[in-house]
């Protein structure tokens, strides 16, 4: 069963295009990464999945119900991780908690 379909996700702000065409499904028990270089737009590409942004056009499934653009509160049961992995001396406890616990 597919949990998460992302279909066709393009984001802009003002003209600039974030995001353009981003494609991709998690099925059960399964592990993705989103990797790229600053700028690529990772951390966009969260928030539009978690809702804290609406995409500009595409689809967000959870368990095959449209959520995009919703508050995310939707996702308190979902497992989606924005972690820097990069040592930060000022990084909170909460981040290293969570860091220590689901690189363990």
């Amino acid at each position: 069963m597919e949990i998460l379909q992302v279909k066709d996700i393009y984001k802009d702000f003002s003209g600039l295009e974030v995001l353009t065409g981003v494609t991709f499904t998690v099925k059960a028990n399964e592990k993705h990464a989103i990797i790229g270089p600053n700028g690529a737009g990772k951390t966009t590409l969260f928030n539009i999945i978690s809702g804290k942004y609406r995409p500009s056009s595409g689809s967000i499934l959870f368990k095959e119900k449209e959520v995009g653009g919703f508050s995310p509160q939707p996702f308190s049961t979902l497992l989606v991780v924005n972690i820097d992995l990069h040592p930060d001396p000022f990084c909170s406890k909460r981040k290293r908690w969570a860091a220590s616990h689901l690189m363990s």
